[in-house]
């Protein structure tokens, strides 16, 4: 949720109701930091320092665990690692023992370095997320101009396809036809997937027929499948599937 949360951020596409729930997620985080921070109150007995020591670790370790998996917001893991540290080094800071001072102050540095690896996780990300829209915005940008060989390459097809008179030529002509259709209709794919990503395109889900789709991939692998001596045929079925069209 988090890694969807900072995609939309960073695309400009994060609503008034993501932003709401992204603080309610931090909100979340923060009772559930407090729930693991409640041992330190519950469990901890100044007569038995190995239990607290015990307890010290745990806490360590659950701060540590939720730290790449939190990152992309950081508020939320800020919230999250607030709630079992902060109780922890209050709890020692009462407890008069000789080094116990030290031992808060320990967990608090712990707290504040985790801190600062989760702000520099989340500049990762975001540097990460906006190269990735940034090269997603110039391929949807420039999208017409890479369309104009393809466009150019029918037409010589067409003028070629006047001139062919044997049927062989005229079957291979078919097959090479075929593939550039596949190849027009994975570019344009690919430039459909980059426009859903900056957010210029919105995803259309409905049922299509499942047998045109593997139809063409048959025309295009059947020669492929001839060379080695093999027979790529279709089954006879009626099946559709339910996506982005």
């Amino acid at each position: 949720m988090t890694a969807n949360w900072k995609r939309r951020a960073v695309s400009g596409r994060a609503s008034r109701r993501a932003r709401r729930w992204a603080h309610l997620f931090a909100w979340s985080t923060l009772v559930g930091g407090l729930i693991w921070g409640s041992s330190s109150w519950l469990f901890f007995d100044v007569t038995q320092p190995q239990l607290v020591i015990f307890l010290l670790i745990v806490l360590f370790g659950i701060s540590t665990v939720a730290l790449p998996a939190q990152s992309s917001y950081s508020p939320g893991y800020i919230a999250f690692a607030s709630g079992p540290i902060i109780p922890m080094a209050i709890g020692l800071w009462t407890t008069g023992w000789p080094y116990s001072g030290w031992l808060s102050l320990l967990a608090i540095l712990f707290l504040l370095v985790n801190v600062s690896f989760s702000r520099n996780l989340e500049k990762t990300i975001t540097h990460s997320i906006s190269a990735d829209l940034d090269k997603s915005r110039f391929l949807a940008a420039v999208g017409h101009d890479l369309r104009q060989p393809l466009h150019a390459m029918g037409l010589f097809m067409e003028s070629l396809k006047r001139e062919l008179h044997d049927t062989r030529q005229q079957v291979l002509f078919e097959n090479i036809q075929k593939s550039r259709d596949a190849l027009t209709d994975m570019f344009e794919a690919l430039l459909e997937f980059s426009r859903i990503e900056t957010g210029a395109l919105a995803p259309l889900v409905d049922h299509f027929e499942l047998r045109p789709l593997l139809a063409d991939l048959v025309d295009e692998f059947s020669g492929d499948a001839e060379r080695k001596g093999l027979t790529l045929e279709l089954a006879e079925f009626e099946l559709a599937a339910r996506t982005d069209c």
